[in-house]
């Protein structure tokens, strides 16, 4: 499989000249063949080989400007804010590892506070904090919107040099945070024999349609839930992991602890069942007898329960009764700074 790995080039004044150059020249080589693969479509109503428009394109003073001994997708630069800083990005290909044992399972409940909800079959279970992800947005609105106001106010036109490094800053920190999430994640299924893991399927434009709240929505839209999504599935290929989507209706409801029922969301034909349980705070699910579990945990353990038949029921009960009262909280980063 192919990988990439992505660098940021710390330049001098000349470089950083030469490359934003080198940008321009592939960009406006681009947009000829685009144009030249466009303009035979329109007039043929065919689709231009490869080759022709290669044939096309060597002629064009762009192409000459350009280095052409080096091979297509083997380096990618990216230009940032306006071509102050450049991301380099070396793809490269991994041999794929050797496939693990699917019967342990694992369920990943992704959300906002609790980042990542994960239970599996084998008695782990545990929580990977997002409140310090939520703190960093929140201190980045904040002081986007301050230099926003100034910026305004002085009849600043474009993105300010402050403004691109907060930006810049706090990109870095999110990516830097999933990818810790995602590795933590499946370090534990390597570590415990797991060969399967389990995630709620995404629907897209979820964040788009949101109807919360202002602070909510701010909140909920801007952890990127689909990139830590897409990070576990490219770590499971990696890895030899296999990855499935269940969908999640009436999970968050139903008592795991009671087995209540649980089934699929329909809307034109709505279900209506009596649940013995009842979700008395933000993240505390009281169970028909009265104890309290963590109810992303109670979330996560009925996604596992309706992926699996009900006869495996009582033996995740056993597994993880500890995990769904107590789980293990995970802090990423406890003593770094943004």
């Amino acid at each position: 499989m192919l990988l990439t790995q992505a660098n940021r080039l710390d330049l001098t004044k000349e470089q950083a000249k030469t490359l934003k150059e080198l940008c321009r020249l592939s960009k406006n080589l681009f947009n000829v063949g685009l144009y030249t693969v466009r303009q035979y479509f329109l007039n043929e109503r065919k689709h231009l080989r490869y080759e022709s428009v290669y044939y096309h394109c060597k002629t064009n003073e762009n192409y000459k400007l350009l280095a052409t001994d080096i091979r297509i997708n083997e380096i990618r630069v990216y230009p940032r804010f306006d071509a102050r800083l450049f991301d380099v990005a070396d793809i490269y290909e991994s041999a794929d590892e050797q496939i693990q044992d699917a019967h342990k399972v694992m369920e990943i409940n992704l959300g906002v506070n609790n980042l990542a909800a994960c239970i599996s079959s084998a008695g782990t279970g545990f929580v990977i904090d997002g409140k310090r992800l939520k703190a960093v947005n929140q201190w980045y609105n904040k002081r986007a919107a301050k230099l926003q106001f100034h910026k305004d106010k002085q009849g600043i036109k474009g993105i300010t040099h402050q403004q691109a490094r907060i930006t810049d800053k706090r990109n870095h920190f999110v990516q830097d945070y999933l990818n810790k999430a995602a590795r933590y994640i499946i370090n534990h299924c390597l570590s415990h024999g797991i060969g399967k893991v389990v995630v709620v399927g995404f629907n897209p434009g979820m964040k788009q349609e949101i109807n919360l709240k202002s602070r909510n929505n701010q909140n909920f839209v801007q952890v990127p839930i689909a990139v830590l999504r897409l990070k576990i599935q490219s770590l499971c290929e990696r890895k030899g992991i296999v990855l499935v989507e269940q969908e999640q209706s009436y999970t968050s409801k139903s008592s795991f602890v009671d087995s209540d029922p649980l089934p699929v969301w329909n809307t034109d034909n709505p279900v209506e069942f009596q649940v013995s349980g009842k979700r008395v705070k933000r993240g505390l699910y009281r169970t028909k007898d009265g104890h309290l579990i963590n109810a992303d945990m109670n979330g996560a353990a009925n996604i596992l329960r309706k992926y699996f038949s009900s006869t495996l029921n009582e033996l995740i009960l056993k597994e993880n009764k500890s995990c769904l009262s107590q789980p293990v909280r995970v802090y990423l980063l406890t003593n770094s700074r943004l």
